[in-house]
């Protein structure tokens, strides 16, 4: 289940998402308003036993980790590790050098795309690029 894009940001969409993560057993893909809502409860990590993938651009994970933009840039592949390993998340941090980690440390992919303001943006469509939210829902 893909849980984010486009839901909003009100207080009763945030419990639902909440909620929905807690009680789901089946994997899921978390993006944009949902980790916006999953910012607002750090505490409902870590789900042990659980598919929850995250695909946060920099400015989402640094909510997530209550740190600036400016260190999570700083440090991309040791925040992500860390935050997958310790949170039992997959997490797909977007932007230019992309690190992809999973708990069980089965290694990380890396791509390297060219952006602007660490975001993967295509001019034309905002969400062209951003393969690891599409292909799931194919």
């Amino acid at each position: 289940m893909i849980i984010g894009p486009g839901i909003g940001t009100f207080k009763e969409t945030q419990s639902l998402v909440l909620k929905l993560i807690r009680t789901l057993e089946i994997p899921i893909i978390l993006d944009a308003d949902g980790l916006t809502a999953l910012a607002t409860q750090p505490k409902t990590l870590p789900l042990k036993n659980r598919s929850l993938i995250l695909t946060p651009h920099p400015g989402e994970m640094a909510r997530l980790i209550r740190s600036t933009v400016k260190e999570v840039l700083e440090d991309r592949i040791g925040l992500s590790k860390n935050f997958s390993q310790t949170q039992h998340v997959h997490l797909i941090l977007k932007g230019t050098s992309h690190p992809d980690h999973y708990p069980q440390r089965r290694g990380f992919y890396q791509s390297n795309r060219q952006s602007r303001n660490g975001l993967r943006r295509d001019r034309g469509c905002p969400h062209r690029n951003d393969r690891w939210i599409g292909l799931p829902g194919i």
